[in-house]
């Protein structure tokens, strides 16, 4: 079972007989990163700069945010801004990136 920051996408993945791997800041890579991978597909959702590293907005707007950050703008919003529920319809749109990709 999936834990830690996007716990519900990475149960997802996995559902679907995927992964989602988070990737720590390296020699050469300025933030870390979180890989996700489903058949061949390999998709890779970089850290926003000017959030230190705390946001990545696509996977971000799969959340419902909390009430005292809702007003934010997604590229605003760290993944501390969010609930653990997600939106009606995330699965399909975090699928969707990988279809987009064929």
């Amino acid at each position: 079972m999936a834990s830690g920051a996007y716990k519900e996408l990475k149960e997802i993945m996995e559902r679907n007989g995927g992964s989602m791997t988070w990737h720590k800041a390296t020699k050469g890579i300025v933030l870390g990163f979180w890989e996700l991978k489903l058949g061949r597909i390999r998709l890779i959702f970089e850290a926003d700069p000017s959030m230190k590293g705390q946001s990545f907005p696509e996977l971000d707007q799969l959340y419902v945010p909390k009430l005292e950050t809702a007003h934010k703008p997604f590229g605003e919003r760290t993944y501390h801004d969010d609930t653990n529920t997600l939106l009606p319809g995330a699965e399909k749109r975090l699928l969707g990136y990988f279809n987009f990709m064929r």
